[in-house]
């Protein structure tokens, strides 16, 4: 497979698919089947136009997230999706357990529970014991780490995210500090895994994510009017240097900046709703579908890992939309709105 070099440049700014592994035939095989079974717009279309949140969640009774009949509340939804991340978790992990990408999922995990456990140290507050299920350590463990001040038992890139989470955060003292510097080293703990791999589809993946939340991050800046440089993931396809440049320029300058890239679009119409709305939904949507059509690409591939892995963030995403739409109805938000932000 074609592995990314640090100044590549892809015009494109969509992952290299890679080649045919038939070591990974049977995986492909099984997630192509599971594929089918993935919920279609029309259902999140139905979801959002539901009177209320029961009604939604009675839309979901001919699928695996069907819940018993009666009146439900959130938490209730809340707990039966947590159940849906493990098993994915688990499945995946197996799926793909002869390659290093196996630990994407626990990467996700520990990362996001270290965003948390970081914030509550460096203010002082108890560490807890509330950590997401499936990373890499027991959730109990996160109290052991920062009261002994001992990590050197971690994965390198939870050790990697815990020094530059503490550098980070005393350099501003700024919470939003330890999120940036988590956020670069989940970056580069995922790349690190494609590279193990030599999977260039992984590699591209994380590289579109991370360009897709560098140009979030200007966008977020010029409605702050701020011209801030923190926030920014290094080793993206696009130059970070530039979008930074960005931050001066008025915003329908902005997309000019892309414009020999298919962001150049998607930043037109993202600041189009913005300007109308006041309300990023609409880009976020854009950003998701994006993303849906790189993972799009594993459909080219017969046998091999990369199906596998569109089928985790495919998967992951469908849960997070389910969360999404149904705390929504919840809080009685307006249909249009959740269209939006759903893109559909």
């Amino acid at each position: 497979m074609t592995a990314y070099g640090t100044n590549e440049i892809n015009i494109a700014m969509m992952p290299f698919v890679g080649d045919n592994d038939w070591n990974f035939a049977f995986q492909t095989a099984l997630v192509r089947s599971m594929e089918t079974a993935l919920l279609t717009p029309a259902i999140f279309q139905d979801m959002a136009a539901a009177a209320d949140l029961n009604a939604a969640v009675e839309i979901l009774g001919g699928s695996e997230y069907a819940m018993a009949q009666g009146k439900v509340t959130i938490s209730e939804v809340e707990k039966m999706l947590a159940e849906k991340r493990q098993q994915l978790l688990h499945f995946y992990a197996d799926l793909l357990s002869s390659s290093p990408v196996s630990a994407l999922g626990a990467v996700s995990i520990d990362m996001s529970n270290l965003r948390l456990a970081l914030r509550r140290f460096l203010s002082e507050k108890p560490i807890g014991t509330d950590y997401a299920q499936g990373g890499s350590q027991p959730e109990a463990m996160f109290e052991t780490i920062f009261e002994q001040n001992d990590y050197s038992f971690l994965p390198l890139y939870m050790q990697k995210a815990i020094e530059q989470g503490i550098l980070a955060y005393y350099g501003e003292k700024d919470v939003r500090a330890i999120d940036y510097a988590v956020d670069q080293a989940q970056f580069d703990a995922v790349l690190e895994l494609g590279r193990e791999a030599d999977c260039s589809y992984l590699q591209g993946l994380i590289r579109v994510w991370a360009d897709l939340t560098n140009i979030k991050t200007v966008m977020r800046k010029k409605i702050r009017e701020t011209d801030s440089l923190d926030g920014f993931i290094a080793g993206g396809f696009l130059d970070a240097d530039k979008l930074k440049a960005a931050l001066h320029q008025p915003h329908d300058q902005f997309s000019s900046i892309c414009f020999a890239t298919p962001y150049a679009s998607l930043i037109d119409a993202g600041i189009d709703y913005l300007t109308k709305n006041n309300s990023f939904l609409r880009f976020e949507a854009l950003c998701d579908r994006y993303m849906d059509g790189c993972y799009d690409l594993a459909n080219q591939i017969t046998a091999g890992i990369q199906p596998a892995i569109a089928y985790f963030y495919r998967k992951s995403d469908q849960i997070r939309k389910i969360r999404m739409v149904l705390t929504a109805k919840s809080n009685l938000l307006d249909k249009q709105l959740i269209l939006d932000r759903l893109g559909v």
